[in-house]
């Protein structure tokens, strides 16, 4: 059986992962890019790791970005590259 200490610090360890990917899976679509950031800020929550669910959430792409390329707070996306991660899309 997994501890949850042990389940805590392996989601922030893919938090970390998917936030630190996001300059490196540039599409040139900064929605999608900052997909990345929605899928890194929902490991950190399932982690409980609300400070770096907050930094996360603070690059999330603004409402004039999705705006500019046709979508919406609620819409799902792929965020490509390895993380492959489909995530509902949110606003800064």
């Amino acid at each position: 059986m997994i501890s949850n200490k042990t389940l805590t610090k392996s989601y922030s360890l893919i938090g970390d992962l998917y936030f630190q990917s996001s300059g490196t899976c540039s599409t040139g679509n900064k929605v999608q890019d900052r997909a990345a950031y929605i899928a890194a800020y929902n490991m950190y929550m399932k982690a409980g790791n609300s400070a770096k669910a907050q930094e996360a959430k603070a690059q999330f792409p603004s409402m004039e970005e999705m705006f500019l390329y046709n979508q919406k707070p609620g819409d799902v996306i792929n965020t490509g590259c390895w993380i492959g991660e489909s995530v509902k899309l949110d606003k800064r």
